[in-house]
């Protein structure tokens, strides 16, 4: 079998069986703005001292996912708890079974005063500080990642996911002040590079098994797995090889690994599917036909219940 490098599932049809299995990819957390505490005047007071509306530039890094910001308020310059923001979602992205999105797993300490957040560009984030509104002109923003009224909050920005943007906050109030703490995190995904390369080791270990040169099969999947053991298709061309030369209990070693690791992924049809299809094309060199016929079967009854 042979897996080909990329981001979705996919089964891609060729001359040869193919096996695809989700890309190496890993996810970590990228902070942007540490957490921060800004006050906001009061509009008629900030015309004496300090400012009702800032904004905060973001420099979204390369490969981001998504990114977030959380915020909770008080009245006047008193502070409030901690975000922690990038903690919890550095936390989260290691724990598989969430059943809810990543925000609506985010805690926020509750607010006591309300803003507005607006998610700008560059040219309105100047109109928008320098109060364009309110001297007869206007400014535009992204509906995503705005919001009005808001005393605390987790956001997910998923679709403005590169370049450089601002968050401007601001004090609708006239009169009271309000302290805001915020915080930054995005989200980002790259290739994991020694997936990348063991997955390029168990392709051209698959070409080896096509052209029948089985030892060298043997040296490059166990290449692929030194550097990825996670790869369960290895096992099932190791297994194909076995099976080649008549080494039968190690065969059978061999496709119980993969097997026991391909039900615990999701999807998983493929993966059996790609198989079965090895199996059947090359079942005249297996030295056991018997053999050959029980692990077949075994596959088509996982098969049967695969997702």
């Amino acid at each position: 079998m042979k897996n080909s490098l990329n981001l979705s599932w996919l089964f891609l049809l060729a001359s040869m069986p193919m096996y695809a299995q989700i890309s190496g990819t890993k996810k970590s957390t990228v902070p942007l703005i540490q957490q921060r505490e800004i006050y906001l005047n009061g509009g008629t007071r900030s015309a004496f001292d300090g400012h009702s509306r800032v904004t905060l530039k973001i420099d979204l890094p390369p490969n981001t996912k998504s990114w977030y910001y959380s915020f909770s308020t008080s009245a006047g310059q008193s502070g409030v708890e901690n975000l922690n923001l990038a903690i919890q979602l550095s936390a989260l992205i290691l724990e598989p079974s969430l059943s809810r999105p990543l925000v609506d797993n985010l805690r926020v300490p509750p607010g006591s005063s309300a803003i507005d957040v607006y998610l700008l560009d560059q040219p309105n984030s100047d109109l928008f500080f320098g109060k364009a509104d309110l001297h007869g002109g206007n400014f535009n923003y992204f509906r995503e990642g705005s919001g009005f009224n808001m005393k605390h909050g987790a956001v997910e920005i998923d679709e403005i996911i590169s370049g450089t943007f601002y968050l401007g906050l601001k004090n609708p109030g006239l009169l009271d002040g309000i302290n805001v703490v915020i915080e930054v995190v995005a989200l980002v995904e790259e290739v994991d590079d020694s997936q990348a390369t063991a997955i390029t080791y168990g392709n051209l270990g698959w070409k080896a098994f096509e052209d029948g040169n089985y030892d060298r099969c043997l040296e490059l999947s166990q290449r692929a797995l030194n550097l990825d053991n996670n790869l369960s298709y290895i096992h099932f061309n190791i297994g194909a090889v076995y099976l080649v030369k008549g080494m039968n209990d190690l065969a059978l070693e061999e496709y119980t690994k993969a097997i026991t690791m391909t039900k615990k992924m999701t999807p998983n049809r493929q993966i059996f599917e790609g198989a079965i299809q090895d199996l059947k094309k090359y079942m005249l060199q297996f030295s056991s036909q018997t053999d050959a016929h029980e692990i077949l079967d075994i596959l088509d009854m996982e098969l049967q219940t695969s997702k």
